[in-house]
This record gives structure tokens, sequence and C-alpha cells, in this order.
């Protein structure tokens, strides 16, 4: 990944995907995935950036990630790249679950501990 950004390759693709989709939502930009991909491989080759398959197999997650945040910051600003930020960190995702669980303070603080607990 770091020789994505080294190079500009996800920052040159965002701008120029969020350039041909100005009117896009916030909620198809979470759901961009596989064609994502399959069009931001065909941009690596144009650039002739060299990347294999291996390497973007095992990347493939974060950097659908990193373009999604990228293609939000373009359109939405800094609240579009925080949107699909927070989609993908496992801390908030634990906390709204604890918070779902908890129907009151010593309930949340109850179950805090149980997972506390697991760690």
């Amino acid at each position: 990944i770091a020789k994505l950004y080294a190079r500009g390759i996800i920052l040159k693709y965002a701008s120029r995907y969020a350039r041909e989709h100005k009117d896009i939502s916030i909620d198809v930009i979470e759901h961009l995935g596989e064609e994502l991909l399959f069009n931001f491989k065909l941009f690596m080759d144009e650039k002739e950036f060299e990347f294999t398959e291996e390497e973007f197999e095992k990347n493939k997650e974060e950097i659908k990630q990193r373009l999604q945040e990228e293609i939000a910051n373009d359109i939405f600003g800094r609240e579009g790249r925080y949107t699909i930020k927070l989609k993908y960190d496992l801390w908030i995702k634990e906390a709204v679950e604890l918070m779902e669980k908890s129907s009151t303070i010593d309930d949340l603080f109850a179950h805090a501990n149980k997972w506390k607990e697991k760690e």
C-alpha cells in the first residue's frame, strides 16, 4: 500500500473517479467493490505501475477502503472521508455493538467488563 501512496496512484485514481462521478452519494461510495477494484487495476496498468497479482489480492480490502476514503474525501471533504473510515474501524464497531446490547449505563459497563475479560 505504501508504494501505491508513494507514487500517488490511489490519490490520482480517486481524483479521476470523483471528477467522473460528481453526483455519486456517500452510500454508493460505501458499496463500491469489485468494479472499482477492476478499474483501479486498469488504471495501474495505464500508469505502468508494477504491482503483482499476489500483492493486489493480499491488499485488496485495504486498497478498496483507501479508494473509497479518497473518493469520499474528494467529493464530500473530511466528513465524507470519516464516514467511510468509521465503517471499517474495529474499535467503533465494538463500541456500537456494546451500546446496542445495553439498555442502561450499568448494562453498558457490565458488557464492557465481559468484553474486556475476553481480551
